[in-house]
């Protein structure tokens, strides 16, 4: 497997967890009644995400 797989799959876990803190910090602020992050940025993160993946699959197919 090529060494650059590795490191996208590191980016890729990276920005799961900056995702996955987004939301969670959004909860938080709920919970708390403080201003929230805006459902644009929580969406746009999520999509931009999305993007990554796919790209990255099509990175991984046999040459």
């Amino acid at each position: 497997m090529p060494t650059y797989i590795y490191f996208v799959i590191g980016l890729l876990g990276l920005w799961n967890i900056v995702v996955f803190s987004l939301y969670a910090v959004d909860k938080y602020k709920a919970k708390h009644q403080l201003w929230r992050i805006s459902e644009k940025k929580l969406i746009n993160s999520h999509l931009l995400f999305r993007g990554l993946r796919w790209s990255t699959s099509y990175l991984s197919l046999p040459s």
